[in-house]
């Protein structure tokens, strides 16, 4: 330990005794000032030999201030009185460069006596590198013993020599435990003799092995660790030591573990979410695909009937508690291969495995079925479920995961579309009705707008008169390309995207420019048909009789239809709509009476003018058939006796026509005259209509016989 001369200490080997050689830098000073130097001490100060020749103090080769605050002159004149005091005297300085580099120095000053005069011989010693070296010792004694990282160090035969704090907190082991010990004793059996064989041929090629390993703490838990393992060589180049350094990453993978968690599984239901089904789905397809053949796999695709109903009468929270009752009891039934998770909503995906056969498919989907219809008992309440399920199979229905998932959905949504709690297997014919509906989506907004639809007139005959007394309003759209697209096909599509409004306001525009165009001169009634969307529009009565007025037509001349749809889902808004449109002179009736179970309350709550019997009445009049004949004749009767006239829809022979009029039935429309006819065609058969056609029906058939056959049947 050498002192400067206030007290301040630098740790350092103490210095040999004072012995120069050419390799050292000595500078002579005389009073004070340099007046010799060797080429050593040139280097050192890295100056040119004009820079020293100048007598200089040497004072003028350090930083004006010396660590311990003393400036430097005033600590050198201190020093050099020292030497000539004592005849020799050694310290710590200082140093500066020519060019503005400071270096530490060991410094010995020898004096030939006691004068200030006398001449002082100063050897400079560059200690650069020592206190370089002191430093990276201090440096890793320090880290050694404060790092938070564990630290290890082994002999060349991986025999532990010492540890730190750090090792003995992580492991559990006291530092005494472990000394002596294989740097192997840890080890937690996760991993196989080859991954160790491979770390330590790294190791050996390379001097650096670093991963993550899994040991064995002292209590007996096994924990991760990132471990980095440096080989330290000898001046032979031979491993003399091994350092082995690691921390616990345990809360790093949890936290890794929690957002994979997050960004693979479901929260509600824990089930793996959509990113991870496509990722399973598509390492299965990838893998059947690099095989030769021969294998399948089946995709069911699971949808809960109603399901928004159910969240919107009963909650978001009830609906949670439902998913998560269906999918326990969904995966209850599952094999260990098989793999189900939640696409979104209440829409899932079930992968099965590739041993099951098509028969163990259907079997085991058919007992999900039957299983989930038994109710579910939930916050007091017991609430029954039906499943969707649309399945499509590799590779007959695709090899990649977007065919499979895509035809898999559309066989669930006919299997919806079939009445629910239903499985379908996709086919050709099913992907057909698939896309054509999705065509009629895309282009019906178009088609309306450009008026593609059109009105087609379908006449309406009275049977006593055996004349023309109005026509049903029916939409036709014919395609530019020459398919047409049936009603049923492309009016629910229709009120599904909220276009109904549009489509119905476009019909009566073109019928009214249709009757402007004066094609007949007897007046008739235009029978519309409404949808339950438009009568449960409060604005909807308003609207209907603003449009009528403002294309010229009558009310009084104007019918509505509906069905009993219309009157299941808001009865009372119904009603109020009706009497506002009666009230205005526009005629009332109900489309396809007798086909649901309120018909009759229908007739003695409501103010119509008009039913239509439902053509499968009508299909079935035959004199052999006495039990329809009643039917129709009571319907008929009971009609008249409230005030209401009755129309037969579906008429196609003569027979039929024959007994309608002798049951008395008021009106027929159907095929036996004529189908639903552009305006042009429906003028020219009114003007040709020959009204002795129904009066002579009295001839063919005498109203006595029929009777007679009722009367029978009494």
């Amino acid at each position: 330990m050498k002192s400067y001369a206030d007290g301040n200490t630098l740790r350092m080997p103490a210095p040999d005794p004072f012995d120069a050689t050419e390799h050292e830098a000595v500078l002579l000073l005389c009073d004070d000032q340099i007046t010799a130097f060797n080429d050593a001490a040139r280097q050192l100060f890295q100056a040119s030999g004009q820079q020293l020749t100048k007598p200089q103090h040497p004072a003028q080769l350090s930083p004006a201030t010396q660590p311990c605050g003393r400036t430097s002159y005033e600590k050198a004149k201190l020093m050099l009185a020292k030497a000539r005091a004592q005849g020799r005297h050694q310290f710590y300085w200082l140093h500066q460069r020519l060019n503005g580099d400071l270096f530490y120095a060991l410094v010995t000053l020898t004096a030939e006596d006691t004068t200030e005069s006398a001449r002082v011989q100063a050897v400079v010693q560059d200690l650069t590198a020592q206190t370089r070296h002191m430093l990276d010792a201090a440096m890793g004694r320090l880290m050694f013993s404060k790092s938070h990282d564990a630290l290890m160090i082994t002999d060349s035969n991986n025999l532990i020599l010492d540890v730190n704090p750090a090792f003995c907190q992580i492991t559990g082991y006291a530092r005494t435990e472990t000394l002596g010990k294989p740097a192997g004793f840890m080890r937690s059996g996760v991993h196989d003799q080859q991954f160790y064989a491979c770390l330590w041929q790294q190791l050996l090629q390379t001097g650096c092995w670093e991963g993550e390993i899994w040991d064995k703490h002292r209590q007996g838990h096994l924990f991760p660790k990132d471990l980095k393992i440096c080989a330290v060589a000898g001046p032979d180049g031979h491993v003399m030591n091994y350092l082995a350094l690691f921390s616990d990453v345990t809360e790093k993978i949890q936290h890794k573990q929690e957002l994979e968690k997050l960004a693979y599984y479901d929260t509600l239901t824990g089930l793996p979410n959509r990113a991870l089904l496509l990722e399973t789905l598509e390492r299965k397809v990838s893998t059947l695909n690099q095989q030769a053949g021969g294998q399948h796999l089946a995709l069911a695709f699971i949808d809960i009937d109603n399901f928004k109903a159910i969240n919107d009468t009963k909650g978001h929270l009830f609906g949670d508690l439902l998913i998560k009752a269906v999918t326990a009891r969904i995966a209850a039934l599952l094999d260990q291969d098989d793999f189900l998770g939640r696409m979104s909503g209440d829409e899932f995906l079930l992968i099965f495995s590739a041993s099951c056969t098509l028969s163990e498919v259907e079997l085991r989907i058919n007992r999900i079925l039957e299983v989930l219809r038994e109710p579910f008992a939930l916050e007091d309440s017991s609430q029954h479920v039906n499943l969707s399920i649309g399945v499509s199979l590799y590779p007959t229905d695709g090899t990649d995961c977007k065919s499979l998932i895509a035809k898999a959905d559309i066989a669930m949504y006919h299997a919806k579309k079939s009445g629910g709690s239903h499985v379908r297997f996709y086919c050709a014919e099913v992907g057909a009705q698939f896309f054509e509906q999705s065509d009629i989506e895309l282009h019906l907004a178009e088609a309306i707008s450009q008026g593609a639809i059109v009105p087609k007139f379908q006449p309406k005959i009275a049977l006593q008169h055996g004349t023309i007394s109005g026509a049903e309003i029916l939409a036709r759209w014919c395609r530019q390309n020459g398919d047409y697209v049936a009603p049923d096909k492309f009016i629910p599509v229709a009120e599904q995207q909220r276009l109904i409004h549009k489509l119905s306001d476009s019909l009566l525009s073109q019928s009214a420019l249709c009757l402007q165009q004066q094609g007949i001169t007897v007046p008739i009634t235009l029978a519309f048909n409404v949808s339950a969307q438009q009568l449960l529009d409060p604005q909807f009565g308003r609207d209907f009789l603003a449009l009528l007025h403002h294309r010229g037509l009558s009310p009084q001349l104007c019918e509505i239809e509906i069905t009993e749809s219309c009157l299941i889902e808001n009865f009372g808004q119904a009603k109020d709509c009706i009497n506002q449109l009666r009230q205005q002179g526009i005629k009332v009736s109900i489309d396809d009476f007798g086909t649901g179970f309120c018909s009759l309350n229908y007739l003695r709550s409501l103010s119509v003018d008009t039913i239509k019997l439902d053509r499968s009445f009508i299909a079935e009049l035959d004199p052999q058939n006495l039990n329809n004949i009643i039917v129709v004749k009571a319907i008929i009767d009971l009609a008249h006796q409230l005030g209401i006239r009755v129309l037969a829809e579906g008429v196609e022979t003569r027979s039929q026509l024959h007994i309608l009029k002798t049951l008395q039935c008021d009106e027929v429309q159907g095929f036996y005259f004529a189908p639903a006819l552009a305006w042009r065609d429906f003028c020219q058969f009114v003007s040709g209509f020959d009204a002795s056609s129904i009066q002579q029906l009295n001839h063919s058939l005498p109203h006595s016989a029929l009777a007679a056959l009722l009367a029978d049947k009494q």
